[in-house]
């Protein structure tokens, strides 16, 4: 029986974009969606971080889960704080990819 990661090393997957872009002056562009693509044949699990601490400037919709093989995940990245003193700020979102049976990170987008 094998375990670990039947895809050894750093597995690859798809993402939609690598930036996101909030706009102040339009509460309808407080919201950005990133979509992340499991192109195998197993289930992979994910988390996902942020350089921000605590929950009070961004919501993330399912901020851990898996995805299942050959399917897709949107996370819907909110933005709660949209004010003139957080505008041209560079904050960042990280995903971590994980084996679905050691829990060891795979990798990090």
């Amino acid at each position: 029986m094998q375990t670990g990661w039947p895809l050894q090393g750093h597995v690859p997957v798809f993402v939609s974009n690598t930036e996101v872009v909030f706009y102040i002056g339009d509460p309808r562009k407080h919201t950005n969606t990133v979509t992340v693509l499991n192109p195998y044949d197993i289930d992979i699990s994910y988390q996902v971080f942020s350089t921000v601490t605590g929950d009070e400037k961004y919501t993330v919709v399912e901020p851990r889960g898996s995805i299942k093989p050959k399917h897709c995940k949107d996370f819907i990245l909110r933005h709660n704080a949209p004010y003139p003193s957080n505008c041209g700020v560079t904050d960042k979102f990280r995903i971590k990819i994980y084996d679905n049976v050691t829990k060891q990170v795979s990798i990090n987008l």
